[in-house]
């Protein structure tokens, strides 16, 4: 929902006419649904500024997320081991995940990441995250602090457009 408010905002701010989601996936369903309700014990709003908090949630007995924010974001179910990558992604963010798995598995994991993006699109991992060897050639470095990568807006070896 973070970024569904970002983008909420950068929409309002320049409003066109375009389709925009942020997609939130998982392979655990339960956690799905928690995200899904979009309903925060006040503990849990803490750290997200008043500002955001009074404009993007309305507040019972829990924070709930506002419905121009909930429209822009879409729930699946996904196993980055197993499913096909999602398409035409401008901003992967695939963040203290793929720790959990061998370098067998993240090879497999980095070409769907390196599948999904569109040309130029930026893939954002964990502070403990980076690419392996074998999937450096298919992202530029961009942020090593913030683990921000990008996949090349051509490929290589094309000459460019003049």
């Amino acid at each position: 929902y973070s970024l569904a408010i970002l983008l909420a905002e950068a929409l309002e701010r320049h409003p066109r006419r375009m389709m925009a989601h942020v997609y939130g996936t998982d392979v655990d369903r339960d956690a799905l649904a928690v995200a899904r309700r979009g309903a925060y014990e006040r503990g849990a709003m803490e750290a997200v500024a008043r500002a955001y908090a009074l404009r993007y949630f309305s507040v019972n007995s829990h924070y709930r997320v506002a419905p121009t924010v909930r429209d822009l974001v879409r729930f699946k179910v996904h196993d980055l081991t197993d499913d096909p990558p999602l398409r035409f992604v401008d901003l992967l963010l695939c963040r203290n995940v793929l720790i959990y798995f061998g370098r067998d598995v993240q090879r497999r994991i980095f070409e769907g990441f390196h599948a999904a993006l569109r040309p130029g699109g930026f893939l954002v991992l964990g502070k403990t995250e980076g690419i392996g060897p074998e999937a450096r050639g298919r992202f530029t470095l961009v942020d090593l602090k913030e683990r921000v990568y990008r996949k090349p807006a051509e490929p290589p070896g094309l000459p460019r457009r003049s």
